[in-house]
């Protein structure tokens, strides 16, 4: 079934935010989750009207939020691939840059489309010597319509869960961005990409 990219850009977040919160709170990955969900939901359900009003506000509000949470040189490189390293000190910073922004105006907008969706969280089954768990949960949007399998991969590092990857109906967040923009920068250029993210961000006032 097809599933909306903002959507899965949506729930990148939360896993990118969940990776840099367990390096400094030991938790159980399940436990880790929740306490994620529920604390985006507190905050944009309180702000719910205005943000709704003024798409600039949801993007500063969410890169607020998220902002210390989110190693964007990482995702950058994994998104990129060999173009990563083929490219110049410039064009990484460039890339890293609008990148961020873009995944910001995605990511803020479809978290708040979904606000409202139930999102059931299902006990992992993990022991304390695991090095790799999966956290499954199901969403279903506001009004009905089918679930979804939203399935976080958490690995431990140091003692602590760290988030690796999100899971939407099997198919990996990682793998499909990778997989776009990619395409995008062997269809065009590295820097005609840049350019492209760079307009649509000046448009949306980032």
């Amino acid at each position: 079934m097809k599933r909306s990219l903002s959507f899965i850009t949506g729930l990148l977040v939360m896993f990118a935010m969940l990776a840099a919160t367990t390096a400094a709170v030991e938790k159980g990955p399940d436990a880790l989750v929740k306490e994620l969900y529920g604390a985006w939901v507190s905050k944009a359900r309180a702000q719910k009207s205005e943000l709704q009003k003024d798409p600039k506000k949801l993007y500063l509000l969410a890169d607020e939020i998220t902002a210390p949470y989110i190693d964007y040189n990482r995702f950058s490189r994994l998104v990129l691939g060999k173009h990563w390293r083929n490219a110049s000190k410039t064009q990484r910073s460039r890339f890293e840059h609008e990148f961020r922004h873009h995944l910001v105006r995605t990511y803020a907008t479809a978290l708040l489309t979904y606000i409202d969706a139930d999102f059931k969280f299902i006990p992992s089954k993990y022991k304390e010597s695991d090095k790799q768990v999966l956290v499954k949960t199901e969403t279903r949007p506001k009004g009905g319509g089918p679930k979804i399998s939203v399935n976080y991969i958490l690995y431990k590092k140091e003692g602590a869960w760290q988030a690796m990857d999100v899971a939407i109906e099997g198919i990996s967040i990682v793998a499909t961005l990778r997989s776009i923009v990619r395409s995008e920068v062997q269809n065009k250029s590295l820097d005609a990409v840049i350019e492209e993210l760079a307009a649509k961000n000046r448009e949306a006032g980032l």
